[in-house]
């Protein structure tokens, strides 16, 4: 669905299935005030080996992803991202389950989702839980109330506060009351930041989160 230069629509109670590697889910560009709630994406496949895709990609301001379902139990898995690149608005009460990532790109607010069995990529990119590039519109990213799980690569990230965001000088990132059950296979549990030359300055406020380190075994 290309929601290209729309505003004020809303996508729900859809079921969609038999998506390839090749396909966006939701993908807005140039709009704004977009809602998609209450859909279920499953039974995807993948051909070739990219993965960059999203069930929601490029969404505008004011625009809203909620209580939707985006289950890869029933696919090949490996292949699909549940928010890529970049969307505006709100991300809450969603269900990503066995996905390369939860969350991958710039945001504005991310909140009650539920992230878990995230898989390596069929092109071998490590998988991540919730992984925010930086805000999307604005200064402010907000993600809190979040549960990753399960993580089922190594070398991922379970969750990362401002990864990639090319440089947001003066910009607040607030993550809080967020549970992180990082599994023994997963890489990194808990980023704040992007690499130094990303030149992410301003105030991170991480708060009352809860990290379940389970033991790595060898």
């Amino acid at each position: 669905f290309n929601f290209a230069n729309a505003t004020w629509v809303i996508a729900d109670n859809i079921e969609i299935k038999g998506m390839t590697n090749q396909q966006n889910g939701f993908q807005e560009v140039g709009g704004s005030n977009v809602r998609a709630t209450e859909n279920y994406f499953h039974g995807w496949s993948h051909a070739g080996s990219s993965n960059n895709v999203g069930f929601v990609a490029m969404c505008g301001t004011g625009s809203m992803f909620d209580h939707n379902v985006m289950d890869g139990s029933d696919s090949t898995q490996n292949t699909m991202n549940g928010v890529f690149g970049s969307c505006a608005g709100t991300i809450q009460y969603n269900y990503f389950n066995y996905m390369v990532s939860g969350i991958l790109g710039s945001v504005d607010n991310v909140n009650n989702n539920i992230v878990q069995n995230s898989v390596t990529s069929a092109d071998g990119d490590h998988c991540n839980g919730i992984f925010t590039f930086g805000p999307q519109s604005g200064k402010t990213l907000y993600v809190y109330n979040n549960i990753t799980r399960g993580m089922q690569c190594s070398g991922g990230v379970n969750f990362w506060l401002v990864g990639n965001s090319g440089g947001c000088v003066g910009c607040s990132r607030f993550a809080y009351n967020n549970i992180i059950d990082a599994s023994a296979v997963s890489g990194n549990v808990f980023n704040i930041g992007g690499h130094p030359s990303a030149r992410n300055t301003g105030t991170y406020t991480v708060e009352h989160n809860t990290i379940i380190a389970n033991t790595r075994t060898t």
